[in-house]
Parts: C-alpha cells; structure tokens; sequence
C-alpha cells in the first residue's frame, strides 16, 4: 500500500522541489529560478499545501488502520512507520535517480 502511495506522492515532492528551487534556494544562489514562473510564491505555496496536504492526510489515514489491524502492530512503532515513510519515498528516489542517469 505505501509503495501504490508513493507513486501518487512523486506530485507532492515535485511541488516541494518547485517551491524550494525557486524561492529560498534561489535566495541563496544555489539554484537557478524557471524563467516563465511569474504567479508570484503564493501560488505555488498554496498548491504545496493543498497538495501535500492531501497527501498527508490520505498516508496517515491508510496508515493507522493498517498499523492497528495487521501483524504489523507486533513491529515497534518507530521501525512501522520509519519503513512506511521509506517505502513511499522509494518510487520518488527511481524517478530521481532515472532522470539522472538518463542525462549522462
């Protein structure tokens, strides 16, 4: 279940990345800001928290069933949810790490 989850949560980090790619990581001349991006921060602020929101909530709410009515809960709690949230990381570090190997 979070593997499906974090294929719907590779949106949610391509907005993070938006948001910090352009605004305070420009700031600090780490990165170059989109040249067509004129809507201004509180635009791309607020389809960051709708978005990732969203996510959150949908993750936290499969989550505690799955926690409470499974074998999992014999798991201590840090492990269960230190391997759910690396689990729905997984398929936004393939896509990642494929777009970077496809550049060279």
């Amino acid at each position: 279940m979070n593997a499906v989850l974090g294929l719907v949560g590779v949106v949610p980090c391509f907005f993070l990345w938006y948001f910090l790619s352009d605004y305070p990581l420009h700031d600090l001349g780490l990165t170059a800001r989109e040249p067509t991006e004129n809507d201004g921060i509180g635009v791309v602020a607020f389809l960051l928290l709708l978005v990732g929101g969203w996510f959150l909530a949908v993750w936290l709410l499969s989550n505690v069933p799955v926690r409470k009515g499974t074998p999992a809960r014999s798991l201590p709690t840090r492990r269960y949810w230190a391997t759910s949230s690396a689990v729905s990381c997984a398929p936004t570090l393939v896509v990642v790490l494929w777009a970077a190997v496809n550049r060279l």
